[in-house]
């Protein structure tokens, strides 16, 4: 859908030139609300978004089978959240700007 000033605004779908593709909500030429945002490399991101970036609850998964659940702030992992590994094994806890930070506990798939 598109507003008065022709931006993409309401519900839609946009594919991108590089092969990536969205679907959800739009406000004001901006992804907003809820969506699915799928890579052309086949990682995918279902979950919030506010003025373009990836915020609030989300799930991204990557084509390696790895996957972040948690808070995103501005399109990077912040606040808390579980990302499982390849392997199986388990970091759950504090993220600051896509990285581990502060409390937290990593579980080995071994159960170490």
């Amino acid at each position: 859908e598109r507003n008065a000033e022709n931006e993409k605004h309401g519900k839609g779908i946009c594919r991108y030139s590089n092969g990536d593709t969205y679907e959800g909500g739009w406000l004001q030429n901006k992804k907003d609300g809820e969506g699915v945002y799928s890579y052309a490399n086949g990682d995918q991101y279902t979950g919030s978004f506010q003025g373009g970036f990836k915020e609030g609850s989300g799930v991204y998964k990557y084509k390696s089978g790895e996957k972040y659940e948690g808070t995103y702030s501005k399109g990077k992992m912040n606040g808390v959240g579980e990302y499982i590994y390849f392997n199986k094994s388990v970091y759950q806890g504090d993220f600051l700007d896509n990285m581990k930070h502060g409390v937290g506990t990593y579980r080995y798939a071994t159960g170490a």
